[in-house]
């Protein structure tokens, strides 16, 4: 006769019970949205660069630059400030609800150049703060060119479940069917798109490291929501972006891009510069629709790889770079207008911001024109070794080429692209971070996948060792019999 012991019992519930407990989707206790629905400022800055507009075509949207605020919750106070030649002179306060936008002109144009413009957006809810411009900016009616760019989360980072953006230019489905947004899954998600009314526009299924494009339109509002995490964005030809993290912030070890190329091949090629950190980093590059690797090298500390036409094929590809150890990573394409050497030297148009944690030593690549803001606090900061000051909410240029902050405090860098084959900005946009966008990390991915019966792996690994400690039970119990 087998006896069963209340502790044995007990034992057994405890492990059941643990490992159900373990297959559950915890990663709501981690959900950093609930943080950002607090009444703090969250504060944006900006610069507008000198471009010229004289050959720009005939659409409003591309005589000067543009800023759309984008509203995240419902009564959420906006003000926009010059902090030119610090100044702090207010150009504009409003209230904004959610799944509203509100767009202003952030230039003054003079004999059809943009004079420059240093600003910054305050607000006491996380908002979307877009900036946007060019001679090729048209808008809806795009035909030809687009920007490459992250949407961010309500909860002010890039990765998350819940987006609401206006969306960049794009020649999605005018000419290029749909090629342009792309959602990447970070979880496996059941993904659902809506318009500013709440209409259901379509549904994706998207699976852990793969990706789905949605053919939206562009510059109207739209709101995702996901089961699981994601990211979302727009790829465009002849264009050059930032990656950020899928883990928060802008230095990771694993992140997703869809590099383009433009439809003129002579004119360039895709392209993806990977920067190490502290530590020397081996990089593989996957394309994620076969999961076969693309290429794979081994950089040293603060080394870059820039990945050309002449190292892989990456045009149209879309793929997941990751790291041994943390890197900074762009992608987009080169722009030449002959038989140049597609070389660092010719990276495509673009605008985009990278956060810099304090007292993290972060090397960067600066192609044309580098600005860095102090949002929080007064900074000692050391470009290349050289030290100097920053006061708070003011800014400085840094040099062109590999740069390497360090930092006391918070830095925001709005890096410039524009290559010297050509004398004009022709299309840019992007979502400014606010200095609380580089707090907010997330948790690893999930990384089980559940099974058809709704059982998670580790709970049949729990009631396996739940059924081997029962087994064991028993044994001891029979021989003490």
């Amino acid at each position: 006769m087998i006896k069963i012991y209340p502790l044995f019992v007990l034992s057994l519930i405890l492990v059941l019970s643990s490992s159900l407990f373990c297959s559950l989707d915890v990663s709501a206790n981690f959900d950093v949205s609930e943080s950002s629905k607090n009444s703090e400022e969250w504060v944006y800055y900006g610069f507008v660069p000198r471009i010229n507009y004289t050959l720009g075509y005939a659409s409003s949207l591309n005589n000067a630059t543009w800023l759309s605020i984008i509203g995240y919750n419902d009564s959420t106070q906006v003000s926009i400030y010059d902090i030119t030649e610090g100044k702090n002179e207010i150009i504009e306060s409003f209230s904004i609800n959610r799944l509203e936008s509100h767009t202003l002109q952030i230039s003054s144009l003079e004999a059809n150049f943009s004079a420059e413009q240093y600003f910054k957006v305050v607000s006491n809810n996380p908002i979307g703060v877009f900036m946007y411009g060019g001679i090729n900016y048209i808008g809806e009616n795009s035909e030809t060119w687009g920007v490459s760019l992250f949407y961010p989360s309500t909860d002010g980072g890039f990765a998350g479940k819940e987006f609401i953006f206006l969306s960049a230019q794009s020649a999605s489905l005018i000419r290029r069917k749909g090629l342009d947004y792309v959602v990447f899954g970070i979880d496996e998600s059941d993904v659902k798109v809506e318009d500013a009314k709440g209409n259901v526009i379509m549904t994706k299924h998207v699976a852990a490291n793969s990706s789905k494009r949605i053919p939206l339109h562009p510059s109207r509002i739209y709101r995702i929501t996901s089961t699981g995490r994601i990211m979302v964005s727009t790829w465009s030809p002849s264009t050059l972006t930032v990656l950020p993290s899928p883990m928060g912030g802008y230095m990771g070890t694993f992140f997703f891009a869809n590099p383009d190329v433009t439809e003129r091949p002579y004119h360039g090629s895709a392209i993806i510069l990977a920067v190490a950190q502290e530590k020397p980093s081996k990089i593989q590059i996957i394309d994620m629709s076969t999961g076969s690797k693309v290429k794979e090298k081994q950089i040293s500390s603060r080394g870059m790889w820039f990945i050309s036409r002449e190292e892989a094929d990456l045009t149209g590809k879309k793929v997941k770079v990751t790291g041994s150890a943390p890197l900074l990573v762009y992608a987009g394409a080169t722009s030449i207008t002959s038989d140049l050497p597609d070389t660092i030297d010719f990276l495509s148009h673009g605008i985009f911001f990278i956060g810099i944690h304090p007292d993290t030593p972060t090397t960067l690549y600066i192609p044309s024109r580098g600005i860095i803001f102090s949002p929080d606090s007064n900074a000692e900061v050391k470009v290349n070794g050289i030290p100097f000051r920053i006061k708070k909410g003011s800014y400085k240029d840094i040099p062109v080429g590999k740069v390497t902050l360090n930092s006391n405090a918070t830095l925001i860098v709005e890096v410039i692209s524009n290559p010297e084959t050509v004398d004009y900005m022709k299309c840019f946009g992007s979502y400014l971070p606010s200095s609380r966008t580089i707090e907010i990390t997330y948790p690893p991915p999930k990384a089980e996948k559940p099974s058809e019966g709704g059982f998670n792996i580790i709970l049949y690994a729990g009631v396996a060792a739940a059924v081997a400690i029962a087994a064991v039970a028993v044994i001891v119990f029979k021989r003490k019999l």
